[in-house]
């Protein structure tokens, strides 16, 4: 029965009945399992739906509806500690966590039979007070918390039924995935919560999971560009404020590099002893350090003049290299004698085509240009595998053609253009990940792994490489591969049909 596609209803009063939200009307949330420790020491868990976020700029608190006299709201008030526990979505685990919140029960009873393991606090100063409660090993999102009882922050009486409690939150707690995840950007995913609509027709406790959640771009064109700025700004670290006016300084930067440049003001600020950062300090860091972050590819290396300063430009000028590397593959293809003169010549060629499309294909899958080093998939073999893509297709088109002109012509475009977008690529990336570049740089070549003995390239072992990092639409959307393999393709297809 759909019940929203009814035409011209009348609207209709719902009685106001006690936990009205879900008596009188349809009110939907994920929720919390909190675990506190008991008299005896042991530690339960208590589910809990109506739970938010209370307080969320400078202070970071949560605010809990219990039930009157619950354990979880008694070892509260007596201890002041807990954790709050997010798991993801498992229909196996729904009835246990009803038969947790189900009162009457005491702890060691309800936790007999519970489906989820405990382990030790992540907090490693935590783990010698025996009143902090052990988390759930099942769960992607731990918070450890404090009671805050002071009335003057929070005060509501409640009823003699329910109680209203005001969590402080100290520690934020996520797995790995989960929280490398929150950099993704354009490539974030949500975690699949479970949802609930809570407890009807007096027997009833109603779930559900969401499908694949979605985002969409944030409004062009609307408020002041430096509100944006400002948004971010005064997010990345809780010390630091950002003003208004020194926003405004940095409204110029390309977004994706807004967060770099906020960060090495931060640290700037840092070291000088600043938490408030004006216009006046912007302004002295940008003519310090020339703030233009990497606009000009040549910017940071030794100054020439003449004739040298103009061919070292059109070495790194990127356009140049792909303009003419395109305008290489159509003349390359334009001439190719689809009669070679040696045996399977073309096989081998279209062979090392395909085998350079799907290395492109398959790197790109791994890049976020510009917020994040990729280090996973091939990146772990090498620290450039779209070149080592490109130099593959080029030998085969130059293959496909069969002439020595465009060996030689493939060659001087190679060496006049690939050295000097490594170096800057290289430059970049440790510029933009100066923690983790030299680490990965030392141990992974630009172009081509190493191979040892055991089969195995640069120590890693095929299994034990990251690829669930590996994007479908880093590789078919955000970095355009598609046009790429489709152009390449168009001019195969050409070739084999003179044939």
């Amino acid at each position: 029965m759909v019940f929203w596609k009814r035409k011209d209803e009348q609207w209709v009063e719902s009685p106001m009945h006690n936990n009205w939200y879900q008596s009188s009307a349809y009110f939907l949330s994920s929720f919390a399992l909190i675990t506190t420790v008991n008299e005896k020491g042991i530690t339960s868990i208590g589910p809990y739906q109506l739970s938010f976020p209370f307080g969320v700029i400078n202070r970071r608190e949560w605010i809990v509806i219990s039930r009157r006299g619950s354990n979880t709201s008694t070892n509260i008030k007596r201890i002041k500690k807990c954790a709050m526990n997010f798991v993801e979505y498992d229909q196996s685990k729904i009835k246990n966590i009803v038969d947790l919140g189900y009162p009457g029960q005491e702890p060691e009873e309800k936790m007999k039979d519970c489906a989820f393991e405990l382990e030790e606090t992540p907090s490693a100063a935590y783990r010698e007070d025996p009143e902090r409660p052990k988390v759930i090993k099942n769960a992607f999102q731990v918070f450890e918390c404090e009671l805050n009882d002071n009335p003057e922050d929070f005060y509501y009486k409640g009823t003699e039924h329910t109680e209203y409690l005001l969590l402080k939150i100290n520690k934020i707690y996520l797995r790995e995935t989960w929280r490398d995840n929150l950099d993704l950007g354009d490539d974030m995913k949500i975690p699949n919560m479970p949802i609930s609509f809570g407890f009807r027709n007096a027997n009833q406790f109603w779930f559900a999971k969401h499908k694949k959640a979605y985002w969409i771009p944030t409004p062009e064109g609307k408020g002041a560009e430096h509100e944006a700025v400002m948004y971010i700004a005064n997010r990345l670290d809780e010390d630091i404020t950002f003003t208004a006016n020194a926003c405004k300084q940095l409204t110029g930067v390309p977004k994706v590099f807004v967060k770099t440049v906020l960060k090495g003001i931060i640290k700037e600020a840092k070291t000088q002893g600043i938490t408030n950062i004006a216009k006046a300090f912007v302004e002295k860091v940008t003519e310090k350090r020339k703030l233009k972050v990497l606009s000009h590819r040549t910017h940071d290396l030794p100054k020439l003049s003449g004739f040298s300063h103009l061919i070292r430009e059109l070495r790194y000028h990127e356009f140049s290299r792909q303009g003419i590397g395109i305008i290489l593959v159509s003349i390359f293809c334009y001439f190719a004698d689809p009669y070679p003169s040696v045996p399977f010549q073309h096989y081998f060629a279209l062979s090392l085509i395909i085998l350079g499309l799907s290395t492109r294909m398959f790197a790109s899958g791994f890049v976020l240009k510009n917020k994040e080093l990729s280090t996973t998939g091939p990146y772990a073999f090498m620290r450039h595998p779209l070149y080592t893509g490109n130099i593959m297709i080029l030998i085969g088109l130059c293959l496909i053609n069969g002439f020595f002109w465009s060996f030689l012509t493939a060659l001087i475009f190679l060496w006049f253009y690939y050295p000097p977008a490594i170096e800057y690529e290289d430059r970049k990336l440790k510029s933009l990940f100066p923690d983790t570049w030299e680490e990965w740089a030392s141990r992974t070549p630009a172009l081509m792994p190493k191979m040892d003995l055991k089969g195995t390239i640069n120590g890693k072992i095929f299994s034990q490489l990251d690829l669930r990092s590996w994007s479908l639409r880093k590789s078919l959307i955000t970095n355009y591969e598609p046009v790429i393999v489709i152009y390449v393709l168009t001019w195969l297809v050409i070739i084999m049909n003179r044939a």
